[in-house]
């Protein structure tokens, strides 16, 4: 439900992209982030939460 939304929204907006976890995982790997984990969260269907260790500094 939430990705349609935001889909919706980013498209109505006219930039921007819905991205799925997967890839935001991947994003941030390329970006030096580490230990990448998705989270449960109370409304699976409206929000996700990844947290990332950042591997650099």
């Amino acid at each position: 439900m939430g990705d349609a939304y935001f889909g919706f929204y980013l498209m109505a907006m006219g930039s921007g992209r819905s991205r799925s976890p997967q890839r935001l995982s991947e994003m941030l790997s390329a970006a030096g982030f580490g230990d990448i984990q998705q989270r449960p969260t109370r409304i699976p269907l409206q929000t996700g939460l990844l947290v990332a260790r950042c591997s650099g500094a």
